[in-house]
Parts: C-alpha cells; sequence; structure tokens
C-alpha cells in the first residue's frame, strides 16, 4: 500500500486514490467481470442488505422465493460492513419483508433502486435506502450498469462521513457556524473533473467521485490509512465465499506500491 504521508495535498492524495482504483475497487471489480445482468442485479440486492461482497456472490446464483428465503435465514448470523451494522433487530427485518411484499422479485428491487436522478431515488422512500445506500445505488447504476444519473441536489444530501472528510480538507469549515458542504464538496468535484471516472473512463469525475474521495480523506488525514486499504479490506472481503467469489476476485484491482507509483 502507499504509505501514509501528512504532507500530501488532499488534491494529489484524490488523484492517486482515483488512478490506484482505491476509490472504489468494488465497481471496478464488477464492471469488468461482465456478470449477466439478472444475476449482477441480485448481486446488487444482496450487496446492498448486508453491504458484503461475499456474501452477495454466494446469493446472485440464486432466483426468486429461493433468493429472498437465504437473504433470509443470513439475517441473524451474515457479515456486515460497517455501513450496516445498524441493520439489526425488528428494522431490519421489516425492510426486507418490505421489499419482497413491495417488488417480488430482487431484481425488481434493485430495478427500484436504479431510479435516473439521485433524488427520486431519496425521495422514493424505500425502506433502508437512505442518504448513504442512495449514494451506492446511483454509483451502481452508473459506474456498473452504464446508465446516466443526473447527480443533481446530491450535493446537499451527505451523510456525516464525507462531511468531516471536507472539513479535513477544508479546515474553515469548523470555523463558522453553518458550514457550507454543499459548495465544499462542488470545489472537490472541480479539483478531480480533469481526470476520467473509472471504471468506465467515459465522463469526468464528479460529484460522486468526489462524495468518495471526501469520505476517504478522513480516513487518510485522521486515521493514516494508507492509499489501497480499501482494495485489500475487499479482496479479503471476497475470500473463501466460492466460485463466483474467486471469478470477480480476479478483476479486483491489484494493491497498490510505491515503487510502482514512484516508477
Amino acid at each position: 500500500m502507499l504509505k501514509f504521508d501528512p504532507s500530501l495535498s488532499w488534491q494529489d492524495f484524490a488523484a492517486k486514490t482515483i488512478a490506484t482504483d482505491d476509490l472504489d475497487p468494488v465497481y471496478v471489480a464488477l464492471y469488468l467481470a461482465e456478470m449477466p445482468e439478472d444475476m449482477l442485479m441480485r448481486w446488487c440486492a444482496a450487496f446492498v442488505t448486508y453491504y458484503h461482497m461475499g456474501t452477495a456472490c454466494q446469493l446472485c446464483a440464486l432466483k426468486g422465493d429461493e433468493f429472498w428465503l437465504e437473504l433470509w435465514k443470513r439475517y441473524e448470523t451474515a457479515p456486515r460492513a460497517s455501513e450496516r451494522r445498524h441493520f439489526r433487530g425488528e428494522s431490519g427485518k421489516k425492510a426486507i419483508k418490505a421489499w419482497i411484499n413491495t417488488y417480488g422479485t430482487p431484481e425488481n428491487f434493485f430495478a427500484a433502486c436504479m431510479q435516473p436522478s439521485f433524488m427520486k431515488l431519496l425521495q422514493k422512500g424505500i425502506p433502508q435506502i437512505g442518504q448513504y445506500f442512495t449514494w451506492k445505488c446511483m454509483d451502481l447504476r452508473e459506474a456498473v450498469f452504464g446508465h446516466p444519473v443526473d447527480w443533481t441536489d446530491s450535493e446537499h444530501h451527505m451523510v456525516q462521513l464525507p462531511k468531516q472528510g471536507l472539513e479535513v480538507i477544508f479546515p474553515e469549515l469548523l470555523t463558522v457556524e453553518k458550514p457550507d458542504y454543499a459548495t465544499a464538496l462542488m470545489q472537490v468535484a472541480d479539483a478531480i473533473s480533469y481526470i476520467n471516472a473509472p471504471p468506465r473512463g467515459v465522463r469526468s469525475c464528479g460529484v460522486a467521485e468526489a462524495e468518495t474521495v471526501c469520505c476517504m480523506a478522513k480516513a487518510y488525514y485522521k486515521s493514516s490509512k494508507p492509499i489501497g486499504k480499501d482494495i485489500v479490506e475487499k479482496r479479503h472481503d471476497l475470500t473463501g465465499y466460492g466460485e463466483i467469489s474467486d471469478y470477480i476476485l480476479s478483476f479486483m484491482p491489484a494493491e497498490p506500491f510505491d515503487i510502482e507509483i514512484i516508477s
């Protein structure tokens, strides 16, 4: 992994994070894997449930009621990323029941999570698809499935982590009574707009990539989390979960090392 460098400017941190595919290696692997679309939809449905790649790989081959039954059976024991740490107890179970009753199939459920605009999904009110997972679902729609996304007004609906990252990047935000996080996020988006957005490279980086950069900036500058650590963590999440997991793992970006960047 790239050694932590406290003197690294946030602009260079952003550029290196994007260049190494550490920005979000999940999207890179899924895009390159070219899974059948119905299986990919089920993969994403399972992924947004527990936010764990290995679990999604084990469930995506199942269809219809078989998928939902296995998703439900794993509720108490499924590994969860920190972003789904609150997906426990009755609230999570209630959400899964609502998904089944409203959408029928996992494919229909995730199709509902891929609205054409950020605000349409946020306002749709799908249980347990709040602000954070609206960002994630829109990312999946655009980066993995290749459908356009209207990000208008998304900058006004950040969760706490990217806001904390913005406070690291722009310390002056801490000195005002009502910090303008939205304008600050757009400054980050503008600063990285010269870079093609991974994994497709068909548009410039924008607000979606800026939001992720801000999330990662806090971990880098406040917790010394090196660039490349997310790749390592996601590769770990895929290890030992079966053939589909091994297949997707083969497309995961490699861990970057300083000598490769320097050379």
